[in-house]
C-alpha cells in the first residue's frame, strides 16, 4: 500500500499490486499502478484498511475507489476487488 515499495517490487519483477488500503494510504500509489499498467487488488477502505462494515458501506467504498482509479489511468480490466468482508467480521466478533 506504499508507492515506494510497490515501485521497487515492480521494477524487480513483481507484476501485481495488492493495496489493502484501496489507494487511501499513499496518494502516489495510483500513479505507480498506472505507470506499470499492472493488475491491482483493491480492498474496500475509507480511512483505514478494511474499515467499511456492512454491504452498503463496502459497495460505496469500492465504487469510489474504482471511479478514482479509472480517472487516474487504471484500466477497469486491471482492477480486482476485495470487499474486506472477513475483516469486518473479525472486528465485530473479535476473532
Amino acid at each position: 500500500m506504499f508507492s515506494e515499495i510497490a515501485e521497487e517490487a515492480l521494477s524487480a519483477g513483481a507484476n501485481i499490486i495488492n493495496d489493502v488500503s484501496g489507494f487511501t494510504a499513499d496518494e502516489k500509489m495510483m500513479g505507480v499502478a498506472a505507470k506499470y499498467a499492472c493488475p491491482v487488488i483493491l480492498m474496500a477502505s475509507n480511512n483505514i484498511p478494511g474499515d467499511p462494515v456492512g454491504m452498503d458501506a463496502v459497495m460505496e467504498s469500492l465504487g469510489r475507489i474504482i471511479e478514482s482509479a479509472q480517472k487516474n489511468g487504471i484500466s477497469p480490466d486491471s482492477i480486482i476487488i476485495d470487499p474486506a468482508i472477513g475483516n469486518g467480521l473479525r472486528k465485530n466478533f473479535h476473532l
